[in-house]
């Protein structure tokens, strides 16, 4: 080779090991913020679900207490019960959303052990109850993982 063809060469080699530091940057940049992503997107998940059964529940809560009402047999006791539940789930809501705050603005990445932890983290709504198809992988109405 010619001077002038080994300098190209030597300048090609230089600029592909620039971009490859540059690509394996970028790559240890996603993967440091994806698990991260991941677990956010857990914990929403769980929180949409506390959120649907809240409705629920002030929906059941509301129709027994109409019910009551107009067949006169409504008692205090009853009504307490009924917001408990609520006011538990509402209470499971500001955890999660405690949750979320914290691992969004944790510094750096999370383990792999820590998005495992996290992924073991439910909301704990009761089971939706409702038929889920042969072969499905989540309930069609509530959209918790089977």
């Amino acid at each position: 080779m010619h001077g002038k063809e080994v300098a190209i060469v030597s300048r090609f080699n230089e600029l592909r090991s620039t971009i490859k530091k540059g690509v394996n940057k970028g790559v240890k940049a996603v993967k440091s913020t994806s698990r991260k992503m991941m677990a956010v997107t857990h914990l929403n998940n769980e929180l949409r679900l506390l959120q649907q059964a809240r409705g629920e529940k002030l929906k059941a809560v509301a129709e027994r207490t109409c019910a009551l009402v107009r067949e006169g047999k409504i008692t205090l006791a009853e009504l307490v019960e009924m917001v408990k539940t609520v006011t538990l789930t509402e209470q499971k809501i500001a955890e999660m959303k405690e949750e979320i705050a914290r691992v969004r603005q944790a510094s750096g990445d999370l383990t792999e052990e820590q998005l495992a932890e996290i992924r073991q983290k439910k909301g704990t709504v009761e089971e939706c109850n409702h038929e889920i198809p042969e072969g499905a992988n989540f309930c069609p109405v509530c959209g918790r993982k089977v």
